[in-house]
C-alpha cells in the first residue's frame, strides 16, 4: 500500500502541473507538429494500456497509463490527462485500493470541470459511483448519478453507461424490476451506438440479475449472448468472464458436463494471455468440483489422481 501511495503522490503532482499550465497557457511547450506527435503517442499508450486491462496485466497498463499522463501533461491536453487519469483509477480500483481510485477520479474530475469537458465529465462521476459499488455501498454510488440526466442529455454513449451502472446498483439493492429496465436500456443505447463491448458487459450484468431471480434459462441465454459478442471483438477478459459465469449457471442447473467445459475453456483463455490470477480461480474451482465428485477430502490426492491418469 506504501508504494501505491507514493505512485499516487506522484500521479497528483503531474495532475497539479498540468492544471497550473492550463491557467497559464502562453507556458506549454512546442510547435503544433511537436503537440501533435506527443498527443498522438499519449493516445496510443492509452490503447495500448486499455488493451493490457482487458488481459488484466495491471502492472503493464497502469505503466502505459503513467506514460500517457506524463505526454498529456506536458503539452496541456486536458483530456489525456482526463482519460489517463481514469485508467490508473480503473487499476486502483480493480486492486482494492478504493481511496486512491476515487482520489484519482476526483482529480480527473476537476479538470474536465475546469477545461469543459462535458463527456468526460460524465464518465468519471460514473467512475466514482463504480468504486462506490466495489466498496460495497450502492446507495452512495446511486447518490452520485442522480444529477447526471440533464449533463447526459443526447450523449447516447454516455447515457449508456449511465444507465449500466444504475442497473448494477439497483441490482445490488435486489430492485431487480429496476435493475433490469436499466440495463435492458443500457444494451439497447450501446447497440445503437456500435460499441459492442457496451453491449456485451450489459448483457453479462442482465444475466446476473436473471441469476439473482433463479432465472436460469434467461441467464444463460444472455450469457451466450455476452460471449459471443466478445468473441466478435476478440476481448478475452469478457470471454473469461462469460465462460466462468456460464460454468456457475450450469452448475446450478445440474449440468455438470457443460460446467466443466466452459471452465476448461476459461482456463485456456487466461492461459493465453497470461493471465495468472484467473488462471488459479478457475483450477481451484475445477479442483473443488473434482474433488466433491470424486469424494475425495484432500486436493493433493485430485492432483495425484489427475498424474496418475495422465489428464493434463
Amino acid at each position: 500500500m506504501q508504494n501505491f501511495n507514493y505512485r499516487y503522490a506522484i500521479t497528483l503532482i503531474l495532475v497539479m502541473l498540468a492544471m497550473a499550465a492550463g491557467a497559464g497557457c502562453s507556458t506549454t511547450p512546442g510547435l503544433p507538429q511537436q503537440r501533435s506527435t506527443v498527443k498522438n503517442q499519449a493516445t496510443d499508450h492509452r490503447g495500448n494500456a486499455a488493451r493490457a486491462l482487458q488481459r488484466n496485466q495491471l502492472a503493464e497498463a497502469e505503466a502505459l497509463y503513467t506514460s500517457s499522463l506524463r505526454l498529456s501533461s506536458s503539452i496541456d491536453h486536458g483530456p489525456g490527462i482526463v482519460q489517463a487519469l481514469s485508467g490508473i483509477a480503473e487499476i486502483r480500483r480493480r486492486t482494492g485500493d478504493f481511496d486512491n481510485a476515487s482520489g484519482l477520479l476526483q482529480q480527473a474530475e476537476a479538470v474536465a470541470l475546469n477545461r469543459d469537458l462535458p463527456d468526460l465529465l460524465i464518465r468519471t462521476r460514473i467512475g466514482q459511483a463504480e468504486v462506490e459499488l466495489a466498496r460495497g455501498r450502492p446507495e452512495q454510488g446511486l447518490v452520485l448519478l442522480q444529477d447526471l440526466d440533464e449533463l447526459t442529455g443526447s450523449r447516447t454513449m454516455e447515457a449508456a453507461l449511465l444507465a449500466r451502472t444504475r442497473g448494477i446498483a439497483s441490482r445490488r439493492l435486489d430492485r431487480f424490476d429496476e435493475a433490469e429496465q436499466y440495463l435492458r436500456q443500457a444494451a439497447a443505447l450501446a447497440r445503437r451506438n456500435d460499441d459492442l463491448l457496451a453491449a456485451a458487459s450489459a448483457y453479462y450484468q442482465l444475466a446476473s440479475v436473471f441469476a439473482r431471480q433463479e432465472r436460469l434459462d434467461d441467464a444463460r441465454a444472455y450469457l451466450m449472448v455476452a460471449l459471443e459478442l466478445d468473441q466478435q471483438l476478440e476481448n478475452p477478459g469478457g470471454i473469461g468472464a462469460s465462460l466462468e459465469a456460464l460454468a456457475a449457471v450450469a452448475a446450478r442447473q445440474g449440468d455438470t458436463a457443460s460446467q466443466r467445459q466452459y471452465l476448461l475453456r476459461a482456463y485456456g483463455v487466461y492461459s493465453g494471455i497470461g493471465d495468472t490470477s484467473s488462471l488459479r480461480r478457475v483450477q481451484q474451482r475445477l479442483l473443488d468440483d473434482l474433488a466433491i465428485e470424486l469424494d475425495i477430502s484432500s486436493q493433493l490426492s485430485v492432483w495425484q489422481q489427475i498424474m496418475q491418469s495422465g489428464d493434463h
